[in-house]
C-alpha cells in the first residue's frame, strides 16, 4: 500500500510539473520573448567578442580551432533567425493571432512561439557557456616548422609533378648529393613543387628543419639571411653581413638534418657568405635546393643534379583547369570555351588557375567575352600569362580590390599589412575608416579576397603576404598602362628616369635596389602621389630640389640612403600624409615637422642619435614607428606628449633613456605616454622599472610589446599582438598599469623574481588568473617555491588559456601547483619546458595532469632532484572529484627527458620501477628522448597487453642511461610498427638492444617495417643487436655502429647464458662471426658506418639474404683495428648500387677488394662496380686496393673520385686495368703515403701502355717521398681535362719535360709525368719547385705559356742563398693567388725588382690572396724601400704562417685599402704587427685574427719616421681575434684615436700580459660582448673593451679550429700551402 501511494505521488507531482511548465507557455510568453530578447544581445555582443579574437589570430597567420568556427556557424544561425520570435512579443496585436472573431487569443500560437522562445534561449544558453570556456583561446600560434604540412590545400597532385617530386626527394635521400636544382621558364610552378617537397620531406622527417628564402633578381644576403633565421627561430644581434654569417653558420651546425632552399635565384650566390656551410668538414646534414630559370645559374652554383619542370601537357592542365573552375566547364554552353580559354593558357599554372578562378560560374556571354581577352597579340609566344593575369585583374569585385592589387606590385618582396597601412592610408583605400584599427581589419580582408583569387600568396611569416614574379611584372604592366604607375626594380647598371612628358602623367613612382648613378635636380612630377625609393648605392644623393615640382605626393618611402639633411624642398609637400625613412643615416630631421598633415611617420631601423622636437608639431600623426633605431639616444622632452592623436607607437629595440617626470632632465620621460588617449598599440623598453611611474598604460591598449629591466632582447618566438617581459627587482611594486598589462597579455616572460613565491597569487591581483596568458616563461627565481599555491591564497582558476609553461633556473622550486583547486589549471596547455629546477621532484600531481588533455610536449632538463613526472596523492586535489586509477595523455607527441638523474619512473605509485606502466599512457606519442636517467627498465611488462600504448612512436632516442641493460623486448617490437628513428648511445651496461626473453628458445623472426635509421653508438658491452631466428629491416636505408667494442654479430643464434662462454671458446676454434649473417637482411639499406668495433674481423659472409645490401650507396668503415678486407671476391657483385667507399684508421686493413676468386664465366659479364668516390685514411698496414689486377673480372668504370692519406704500405693505387677503364676519373689526391707508382706495372705484356684520363681535372701528389714515376715502364699518357696540379715532396718524380728541350737540359732519369706544351697552357692551379721552375724558365716557352694560371703555388727551395723567382712569377698575367712555403727566401720583394715601373709593369696586379707559410729564414715580405702597394696593389687576403724569423709585415707607410683578411699566427718574430700609417689604409678589413705568436708586445704602433695619424677607422672590421699572445700588452700603443664602427665579434684568449686595449678614444658601437673561447660558447662585457684584461680566459688551449691547426703544426716542416 506505501509503496502504491508513493509511486502514484510521483506520478501526480511528474504530471502537475509538465502540465504547470506547458500552461507557462501559453500565459508567460511576453517574459519568454523579452527573455530571449535579452539572450540574443548576449549572444551577439559575445559573437562580437569571438570575432575580435578571431580577427587578431587572423592578422597573425593562426590557425582559427574548428570548434571556434562551429561556434560561430551556430551562433550566427541562432542571432540572423527571423524576427527571433519577436511576433510572440507582437501577436496580441496581430488579428491573425486571435480567434472567435478577434475576441478570444489563439492560444495555440501563443503556445508554439513561446516554446520556440524558450528552446532558442536555452540553445543561446548553452553557447554563452561554451564562449566562456573558449576565454580567446581561438587559434593556434606560429610556429615557422608548422607550415611544412603534410599536405597543402592550394596544392595540386599532377601526375607529372607526382613524379618529379619523387625524383627530387630521392635525390634529397642521396647522401652524396648537397646541392640539387630545379630549373624552368616562369611560371610553371617551380615554387609550388619545392614548397610541397619541402612539405613531403618534412612529414617523412628526411630533415628536422626545412627553411626557405626567396633570392630574387638581385641577391640581398641580408634579406637571405633573416628569412632563413626566421625558419630557425634564430634572432641577429649582428648588424653586418659577415658577422650575421657567422652566427648563421654556428646555427645551422646545431642542426643534425636541415634543408635551405633558395628559391627564384638569377644569378650565382656564394653560399659561404650566407653561412650556409657544407660537405664532410663543414655540415655535412645540410642540403640545399635551389630553384631558377636558367640551367647555367644552377651550373654556377655547382648543384650536383639538375631537375627540369615544364609546361603542363594539355590533359594535365585541363585537369587543373577543371578542378579549379568547378562544374561550370561541363555547361554544354561553356565546355568548348573553357577548353579553349584553358589551351590559351599554354599549360602555365600561374596562368590556367586566375584565370578558371576569374571565371568560375560565369555566365556563357561572360566566358565568350574573356576568350577575346585570352588571345595573345604574339600567336608565336602561346606560353605568355599575360592576359590571362589581366583577365583576372579585371574581374576583380570591386576598384579597392584593384587599387590594392596594383599597389602590392609596387611593394617588396613579402610585404606585410603594415607596409600596405602605410601606403594605403594615403592613396584612398581606406576612405571612411576612422582608425588604425579598423584600416587593418579592411586592408585584412583586401589581402585575403586576392589569395583568393591567388593574385597574392601567402609571405614567409603571419601577417605577410607576397606577389609571383610573373603576376608582379603584369600588375605593374597595367599600373603603368592604365593608372600612370612606373616601377623598377632590381636593375643592374645605370638606369634613368623615364622621359619628361611620362614623369608628368606619373601618378606613383617604384624605385627598388637599383644602380642608380644620381637622380635629377628636380622631379617634375605635379601629379605623382606615390614615390618609393629603396637604395643599394651609399654614394646616391637626393638633390635640395628634388621634390620641388612633386606638390602632389601623399607618400613619400625611402630607403638605405645617407640624409644628414633633408632636402629643402621636402618641406613644400603639404599633402604627404605618409613618411617613411627606414634604414637610412639621418642626422638633421626638424624640417619634419612643416608636414603638418603627416599621419605615418617610419624611421624604422635608421641611424640617428636625436629625435629633433619638432616632431611633436605633428599633431595629426596616428603612428611614429621607431622601432630598431638602436643608436636613438634622446627623445625631447614633451615631442611624444604633443602627439595626442597617436594610436600606434614603436619603440622597440630603440630608445630606452628615459627620464624621471619629476626632475627637469633632457630626455623624455615615460609619463608622456599617459597624454596619448588614442594609443592602442605600444613597443617600448623600460631599462629601469624605477623610473616607471604609476598607472601609465592605459586600457586601450590593444597591442604591445614591452620589455621592463636590462635583462631581456626583442625576440618573440609565439608572435602573439600582447608580450610583456618583466624583471621585477628588488622592492618592486606592481602598480595598476603594469597590473592591466598582466590581465591582458598573451605572452609573459618574468626574471629575477625578487620576493616573490607564488606567482599565481602575487602577480595577479584579479582572482581571475590570468584569463588571457597563453605562453608564460619563468627563469632566475632564487626565491620561487610554487607557480600555484591555493593553501596560501585559494583561487577559483588558474592560467585557464595558457599553452606554453616555460620554467627555467627556478633552484628553490618545489612544485608547479600546490594544495587544492576548485577548478581544473592548465586546461588548454599545450607545451611545458622545464630547466634546471633542481628541487622540483615531480611535475604534476596525478589530479593534475589528468586534466592535461591538450597536452603536447613535454621537455625536462637537468632538474637533479626530479624522481617522477606525475606524483600520486592520496586524495585529489582538484574539487571534489575521486582520483583516477589512468591517465591518458592523448595529445603527447613528444617528450623529452635529459639529464634528470634520480628519474626512476614516469608514476611511482605503480609497483614497477619501470619508467612506463600501465598508470600513465601515451597512445599518439611521436618522439621520445630519453637521456641521462637512472631507470633499468622502459617499458613495463603490463604495458605490452596495451597494444595502443606506443604504436604511434617514430622517433625514439636513448642516450646515457647507464643502468638500462636493454632498451626493447620482443613484445614491445610488436607494437612500434610506425617507428622511423631508433638511436641508442652511450649506455654503459646495454647488451642487447632487444631483450632475450628467460625460458625461450630464441625469438621468432622480428621485423620493423617502416624503421629510416638506426643507429647505435657507445654500448661498450653491446654484444649483438638481438638473437632471434631472423631481423627485416625493409625500410632501412641508414645503419649506424659506432664505439661498440664488443660487438661481433649484429644478430646471433639463441644461445643460454650459461653456455655463452663455451660458445665463445668454440668460436675461437672453429671460425669468425661475421657483422652481418643470413639472419639480418637489409633491402633498402642506403648508408652503412661502421666505427671503433675493436672485435670486428669479418663484415659478411656469402651466406646474405640474397637483397640484402643491394641498395647501398654509402658506406664509411673507421677505426676497426682486426678487419682485414672489406669486399671478399663473393661480395663483389652484390654491390651494384654503391658510390661512395669511406675507409679510416683501420689499423690491419691489407685490401680493400679482394679478387683472387672472382672469376667470369664464358657467357658471364664482367662485375660492374659502380663506385663513385672512394676515399682511405690512415690504412698503415693498406699494401693494395685491389688485391691484384682483375683483367676484366671486375671494371671500376663509374670512379670518379680517390683520396689517399697515410696509407704507409700502398706501394701503388691503380692496377692497370683499372687504371685504363677510368674513363669518369675527376680528381685524385694521393697525401702522405710510401707510393712508389702510380699504376702498377702491367703483368700481360702490352703492344702499347698507353693512359687517357678523359675527365682528370684535379691532381695532387703531397708528401710522397718514395714516388719514383706515374707507371714504373715506357707509357704514353694524356691528360686533356686537367685544370689543376699540387704537387709537394714528391722523391724522385720529374715533373715537366718538353718536346723543345733537349734530354740533357730536361735531365731525365725517369719518364717526367707532363710534356710542358700539353698540359701547362691549360692549367688553372699549379704547384711547382726549384726544378720545375728551372725547367719552365727556359725561353723556349711562349710568353702565354702561363695565361690560364690563376693559383701558383711556390715551394721547396732548400738553398740557403735562394731567391725568389720574382721575374718569373711576372709571367703569370692572370695570377689571383700565390702561395709560398717550404723555402729558404730571406726577401721576397727586393726594391730593385719594381723600382722602375717602365721596365717592369705591375704584373702582380691581379693578385688578391698571398699565403707565406714555413718560410723560417724570411726577415721582409717588402724591404723597406720597396713599394707594397706598387707589387700588390689589389690585395685583399694575407695569411702568414709558420715565418718564425719575420721583423714585420710591411714597411712604414704602406698602404693595403683592399685588404679584407688579414691572418698573421704562430710567428715569433714581429714584435708588432702593423704601423699606424699602414693601419689607416684597412679600410675595407673585415677580419684581422693574430695567434699564437710570442713576441708580438702591440698590434698597432706609431711610426717612428711618419706623421700619427688622428685617427685610425677600421670601417669594415667585423671580427678580430687575438689568440695565444703572451707577450700582448695592448692592441695600439699610438695616441691616434681608434673607431670600429662594424666590430661585431671579437675573441681574446689567452693574452694573459694585456693592459688595456688602446689608452686613447675608442669607438665600437656595435660590439655588446667579447668572447672567450673560439667556440663562442663563454662571452663577457664590461661595456668597454679596456675591461676585458681582467677578464678574459688565460686558460685552455684555442677550442675551436684546432683540427686544422694542430694538424698543420705536426707538420710544419711539410705545411700546405694550399687551401683545403
Amino acid at each position: 500500500m506505501d509503496l502504491a501511494t508513493t509511486v502514484a505521488g510521483k506520478v501526480v507531482d511528474f504530471s502537475m510539473n509538465h502540465i504547470i511548465r506547458q500552461t507557462g507557455y501559453i500565459f508567460c510568453y511576453k517574459s519568454k520573448a523579452q527573455n530571449l530578447e535579452l539572450k540574443v544581445q548576449d549572444l551577439i555582443a559575445a559573437r562580437e567578442r569571438v570575432q575580435s579574437s578571431v580577427n587578431a589570430a587572423t592578422r597573425k597567420g593562426e590557425e582559427i580551432l574548428q570548434n571556434v568556427k562551429n561556434w560561430q556557424d551556430r551562433a550566427s544561425m541562432i542571432a540572423q533567425e527571423p524576427e527571433n520570435g519577436s511576433e510572440v512579443e507582437g501577436e496580441s496585436n496581430k488579428d491573425k493571432a486571435k480567434c472567435f472573431f478577434g475576441l478570444c487569443p489563439n492560444l495555440k500560437s501563443r503556445y508554439e512561439l513561446s516554446k520556440k522562445a524558450d528552446e532558442q534561449a536555452g540553445a543561446i544558453v548553452k553557447l554563452l557557456e561554451q564562449e566562456g570556456k573558449i576565454h580567446g583561446k581561438v587559434s593556434h600560434p606560429f610556429d615557422p616548422q608548422e607550415i611544412w604540412a603534410p599536405s597543402s590545400k592550394s596544392y595540386v597532385a599532377l601526375e607529372s609533378r607526382k613524379f618529379m617530386l619523387n625524383e627530387i626527394l630521392g635525390a634529397l635521400k642521396d647522401a652524396n648529393l648537397e646541392r640539387i636544382g630545379v630549373y624552368g621558364k616562369p611560371g610553371v610552378g617551380k615554387t609550388t613543387l619545392v614548397k610541397q617537397v619541402a612539405n613531403e620531406a618534412k612529414a617523412d622527417k628526411l630533415f628536422d628543419v626545412v627553411a626557405l628564402a626567396v633570392v630574387t633578381k638581385t641577391p640581398d644576403v641580408r634579406k637571405i639571411q633573416g628569412e632563413i633565421a626566421d625558419f630557425l627561430g634564430l634572432k641577429f644581434d649582428e648588424e653586418s653581413v659577415a658577422g650575421r654569417a657567422i652566427r648563421l653558420s654556428i646555427r645551422l651546425r646545431k642542426e643534425r638534418k636541415i634543408l635551405v632552399i633558395l628559391d627564384d635565384i638569377w644569378t650565382s650566390l656564394k653560399l659561404d657568405e650566407v653561412g650556409i656551410a657544407f660537405g664532410d668538414h663543414e655540415h655535412r646534414g645540410c642540403k640545399v635546393l635551389i630553384t631558377s630559370k636558367d640551367p647555367d645559374v644552377l651550373h654556377g652554383m655547382h648543384a650536383n643534379r639538375h631537375f627540369r619542370v615544364d609546361a603542363l601537357k594539355e590533359a594535365e592542365a585541363w585537369n587543373l583547369f577543371k578542378k579549379t573552375a568547378g562544374d561550370i566547364v561541363e555547361d554544354p554552353h561553356v565546355q568548348s570555351k573553357a577548353i579553349d580559354a584553358c589551351r590559351r593558357c599554354a599549360g602555365l599554372p600561374i596562368a590556367i588557375v586566375p584565370t578558371a578562378k576569374a571565371l568560375k560560374n560565369r555566365t556563357p556571354p561572360e566566358w565568350e567575352n574573356a576568350l577575346k581577352q585570352l588571345k595573345s597579340p604574339l600567336q608565336t609566344m602561346p606560353a605568355d600569362p599575360r592576359s590571362a593575369i589581366e583577365l583576372s585583374f579585371n574581374h576583380l569585385a570591386n576598384e579597392d580590390l584593384k587599387s590594392a592589387f596594383l599597389l602590392c606590385s609596387l611593394m617588396p618582396y613579402n610585404a606585410t599589412i603594415f607596409d600596405l597601412l602605410k601606403y594605403g592610408m594615403a592613396l584612398g583605400l581606406l576612405q571612411g575608416i576612422e582608425t588604425m584599427e579598423e584600416a587593418r581589419q579592411r586592408l585584412q580582408r583586401l589581402v585575403q579576397n586576392l589569395k583568393s583569387s591567388c593574385l597574392l600568396l601567402d609571405g614567409r611569416m603571419a601577417e605577410e603576404f607576397t606577389m609571383h614574379d610573373v603576376i608582379r611584372d603584369i600588375a605593374a604592366s597595367i599600373a603603368s598602362r592604365d593608372r600612370h604607375m612606373f616601377f623598377m626594380r632590381n636593375e643592374i647598371g645605370p638606369r634613368e628616369l623615364p622621359d619628361a612628358g611620362m614623369l608628368k602623367k606619373c601618378s606613383a613612382i617604384s624605385l627598388i635596389y637599383n644602380d642608380f648613378i644620381n637622380l635629377p635636380d628636380e622631379l617634375d612630377c605635379p601629379q605623382l602621389k606615390y614615390f618609393q625609393l629603396y637604395n643599394k648605392n651609399s654614394a646616391l644623393k637626393i638633390p635640395d630640389q628634388f621634390f620641388m615640382r612633386t606638390k602632389a605626393l601623399e607618400v613619400l618611402d625611402l630607403k638605405g640612403l645617407q640624409l644628414l639633411s633633408l632636402p629643402s624642398s621636402l618641406s613644400l609637400l603639404e599633402d604627404l600624409l605618409t613618411l617613411c625613412l627606414e634604414s637610412c643615416l639621418l642626422q638633421d630631421l626638424s624640417m619634419v615637422g612643416k608636414l603638418k598633415k603627416l599621419g605615418i611617420l617610419s624611421l624604422y631601423s635608421s641611424i640617428i642619435e636625436e629625435l629633433p622636437k619638432e616632431i611633436g608639431q605633428l599633431t595629426q600623426l596616428r603612428l611614429l614607428n621607431l622601432d630598431s633605431c638602436s643608436e636613438l639616444r634622446v627623445i625631447p622632452p614633451n615631442v611624444i606628449s604633443n602627439l595626442s592623436q597617436l594610436e600606434e607607437l614603436y619603440i622597440g629595440n630603440s630608445f630606452a633613456r628615459w627620464g624621471d617626470e619629476q626632475r627637469a632632465a633632457g630626455h623624455a620621460s615615460l609619463g608622456e605616454l599617459k597624454h596619448l588617449p588614442c594609443l592602442t598599440s605600444l613597443n617600448l623598453q623600460i631599462p629601469d622599472s624605477r623610473n616607471m611611474p604609476k598607472e601609465l598604460f592605459s586600457e586601450k591598449l590593444q597591442r604591445f610589446r614591452i620589455l621592463i629591466g636590462e635583462t631581456w632582447d626583442w625576440s618573440d618566438k609565439h608572435e602573439t599582438s600582447r608580450m610583456l617581459k618583466l624583471k621585477l627587482t628588488e622592492g618592486i611594486r606592481i602598480n595598476y598599469g603594469v597590473q592591466m598589462l598582466l590581465k591582458k597579455t598573451e605572452d609573459l616572460y618574468l626574471d629575477e623574481l625578487k620576493r616573490v613565491r607564488n606567482v599565481l597569487y602575487e602577480l595577479d591581483d584579479t582572482g581571475k588568473g590570468f584569463p588571457q596568458l597563453k605562453h608564460l616563461h619563468v627563469q632566475n627565481g632564487s626565491e620561487m617555491k610554487h607557480i600555484i599555491n591555493s593553501i596560501e591564497a585559494p583561487t577559483l582558476e588558474a592560467f585557464p588559456v595558457l599553452e606554453s609553461l616555460c620554467l627555467q633556473n627556478l633552484i628553490n622550486l618545489e612544485k608547479i601547483c600546490n594544495g587544492p583547486l576548485k577548478k581544473q589549471p592548465f586546461e588548454k596547455l599545450r607545451v611545458v619546458k622545464v630547466r634546471s629546477c633542481h628541487r622540483l621532484k615531480n611535475l604534476f600531481s596525478f589530479s593534475v595532469a589528468r586534466g592535461l588533455l591538450q597536452l603536447q610536449e613535454i621537455e625536462m632538463v637537468d632538474c637533479k632532484d626530479m624522481v617522477e613526472i606525475i606524483a600520486e596523492g592520496g586524495e585529489s586535489d582538484i574539487g571534489k572529484n575521486g582520483a583516477t586509477t589512468k591517465i591518458e595523455f592523448r595529445q603527447l607527441q613528444l617528450l623529452t627527458l635529459k639529464q634528470v638523474p634520480k628519474l626512476i619512473s614516469f608514476n611511482t605509485s605503480s609497483t614497477t620501477m619501470a619508467l612506463f606502466n600501465q598508470k600513465v599512457t601515451f597512445p599518439n606519442l611521436q618522439d621520445l628522448k630519453l637521456s641521462s636517467i637512472s631507470t633499468s627498465q622502459i617499458w613495463h611488462a603490463q604495458l605490452l597487453s596495451v597494444p595502443s600504448c606506443f604504436q604511434n612512436l617514430t622517433t625514439m632516442t636513448v642516450e646515457g642511461c647507464g643502468n638500462l641493460k636493454f632498451v626493447l623486448s620482443s613484445s614491445t617490437v610488436k607494437n612500434l610498427k610506425q617507428l622511423i628513428h631508433l638511436e641508442i648511445s652511450e649506455c654503459k651496461l646495454i647488451e642487447e638492444i632487444i631483450e632475450e626473453i628467460t625460458g625461450q628458445e630464441g625469438m621468432e623472426e622480428i621485423s620493423f617495417p617502416k624503421l629510416n635509421s638506426l643507429k647505435m653508438k657507445g654500448l661498450p658491452k653491446l654484444a649483438r643487436f638481438c638473437s632471434a631466428k631472423g631481423v627485416e629491416f625493409p625500410s632501412l636505408k641508414q645503419l649506424q655502429i659506432e664505439y661498440c667494442p664488443k660487438l661481433e654479430t649484429f644478430v646471433s643464434k639463441f644461445v643460454k647464458k650459461e653456455m655463452r662462454a663455451m660458445k665463445g671458446r668454440q668460436e675461437m676454434v672453429l671460425g669468425i662471426q661475421p657483422l652481418f649473417n643470413e639472419k639480418v637482411a637489409f633491402p633498402s639499406l642506403e648508408k652503412l658506418t661502421i666505427s671503433h668495433l675493436k672485435s670486428l674481423t669479418m663484415m659478411w659472409n656469402n651466406q646474405l639474404p640474397e637483397d640484402s645490401f643491394c641498395k647501398l650507396k654509402t658506406m664509411e668503415v673507421a677505426y676497426c683495428e682486426k678487419l682485414q678486407t672489406i669486399f671478399p671476391f663473393s661480395m663483389v657483385r652484390r654491390f651494384q648500387t654503391l658510390e661512395t667507399l669511406v675507409i679510416n684508421d683501420a689499423g690491419s686493413l691489407e685490401e680493400v677488394f679482394e679478387v683472387q676468386g672472382l672469376y667470369v664465366e664464358e657467357n658471364e659479364a664482367e662485375a660492374a662496380v659502380p663506385l663513385k668516390k672512394l676515399y682511405m685514411y690512415n690504412l698503415p698496414k693498406l699494401k693494395h686496393v685491389w688485391s691484384e689486377d682483375p683483367k676484366g673480372t671486375a671494371t671500376f668504370q663509374n670512379l670518379n673520385f680517390v683520396y689517399a692519406f697515410g696509407c704507409h704500405s700502398l706501394k701503388y693505387l691503380f692496377p692497370a686495368s683499372v687504371a685504363r677503364g677510368l674513363q669518369q676519373l675527376e680528381k685524385v689526391e694521393i697525401d702522405a703515403s710510401a707510393v712508389e707508382e702510380i699504376v702498377a706495372k702491367d703483368e700481360t705484356p702490352q703492344p702499347e701502355t698507353r693512359f687517357l684520363f678523359t675527365e682528370l681535372s684535379f691532381l695532387r701528389l703531397w708528401n710522397l717521398y718514395k714516388l719514383k714515376n706515374f707507371y714504373p715502364g715506357m707509357h704514353s699518357v694524356e691528360w686533356p681535362a686537367l685544370k689543376k696540379f699540387v704537387s709537394y715532396h714528391c722523391g724522385d718524380l720529374k715533373t715537366f719535360t718538353s718536346e723543345l728541350l733537349s734530354i740533357e737540359e730536361t735531365s731525365r732519369v725517369s719518364q717526367p709525368l707532363f710534356l710542358v706544351e700539353k698540359v701547362v697552357p691549360n692549367l688553372e692551379e699549379l704547384s711547382l719547385n726549384s726544378d720545375d721552375i728551372s725547367i719552365l724558365s727556359h725561353e723556349v716557352f711562349p710568353a702565354n705559356l702561363f695565361s690560364k694560371i690563376k693559383v701558383l703555388q711556390v715551394h721547396c727551395y732548400h738553398q740557403d742563398s735562394a731567391i725568389f723567382p720574382f721575374r718569373f712569377i711576372q709571367k703569370f698575367t692572370n695570377l689571383e693567388k700565390l702561395d709560398i712555403g717550404c723555402c729558404e727566401f730571406r726577401d721576397l720583394f727586393p726594391s730593385g725588382e719594381v723600382e722602375d715601373e717602365e721596365n717592369h709593369p705591375r704584373t702582380l696586379a691581379r693578385v688578391r690572396s698571398l699565403k707565406l707559410v714555413s718560410l723560417p729564414n724570411l726577415s721582409h715580405i717588402w724591404q723597406l724601400s720597396s713599394r707594397a702597394d706598387l707589387v700588390l696593389p689589389l690585395l685583399e687576403a694575407l695569411v702568414i704562417s709558420h715565418c718564425s724569423n719575420l721583423v714585420n709585415l710591411a714597411p712604414s707607410a704602406s698602404s693595403f685599402s683592399y685588404l679584407t683578411t688579414l691572418d698573421v699566427w704562430n710567428c715569433h718574430g714581429p714584435e708588432n704587427i702593423i704601423a699606424s700609417s699602414t693601419a689607416k689604409s684597412l679600410v675595407q678589413l673585415t677580419r684581422m685574427s693574430i695567434r699564437e705568436c710570442n713576441k708580438v708586445t702591440a698590434i698597432i704602433v706609431d711610426d717612428e719616421e711618419e706623421e700619427t695619424p688622428k685617427e685610425i677607422i677600421f670601417s669594415n672590421l667585423v671580427c678580430l681575434e687575438l689568440n695565444g699572445l703572451p707577450s700582448l700588452l695592448y692592441f695600439s700603443s699610438g695616441s691616434s684615436a681608434l673607431k670600429f664602427p662594424s666590430l661585431e665579434d671579437v675573441t681574446v684568449k689567452q693574452c694573459p700580459n694585456l693592459r688595456y686595449f688602446h689608452w686613447g678614444e675608442l669607438s665600437t658601437p656595435k660590439l655588446h660582448k667579447v668572447w672567450l673561447t673560439e667556440e663562442k660558447d663563454r662571452s663577457c662585457w664590461e661595456g668597454d673593451l679596456n675591461a676585458i684584461a681582467t677578464s678574459y680566459d688565460t686558460s685552455g688551449r684555442m677550442i675551436s679550429g684546432t683540427r686544422d691547426y694542430d694538424h698543420l703544426e705536426k707538420q710544419a716542416a711539410s705545411y700546405s700551402i694550399r687551401d683545403e
